[in-house]
């Protein structure tokens, strides 16, 4: 799935590598950005060296959007994890420590599946 994260991290990303990187075929992410063009949060440029290349950005007020939505998830969290007794916090960490390798694990064996590698 593409993020609007993903363009912002890599400003001038082509729609060709987003599709490569999320294992999507490409057409579909190009009307996905279609969409986010039409949708205020994306802009889309030809590449001045290579007028056949189109590179995506986010827009300023997505990348405003997004800043916002982070800092109030950081501070929802941070509430969240203000409750938690001192005593139980390690504990907690240790138990999202194991659910990231999972997540990393799984997410590993997806793109194998998707890509063909790992497969004799």
């Amino acid at each position: 799935m593409i993020r609007l994260r993903h363009i912002a991290v890599e400003p001038g990303v082509t729609i060709g590598e987003l599709a490569r990187r999320s294992g999507t075929v490409k057409s579909h992410v190009s009307k996905m950005m279609e969409q986010l063009v039409r949708q205020g949060y994306v802009e889309k440029r030809t590449d001045p060296a290579d007028q056949r290349l189109v590179r995506v950005y986010v827009t300023r007020s997505a990348a405003d959007s997004m800043a916002e939505m982070e800092t109030r998830a950081r501070e929802a969290w941070s509430g969240v994890v203000d409750e938690i007794p001192e005593a139980q916090l390690e504990q907690v960490v240790r138990g999202l420590r194991i659910l990231l390798a999972a997540l990393e694990q799984a997410n590993g064996k997806a793109n194998q599946d998707r890509t063909g590698d790992g497969h004799p």
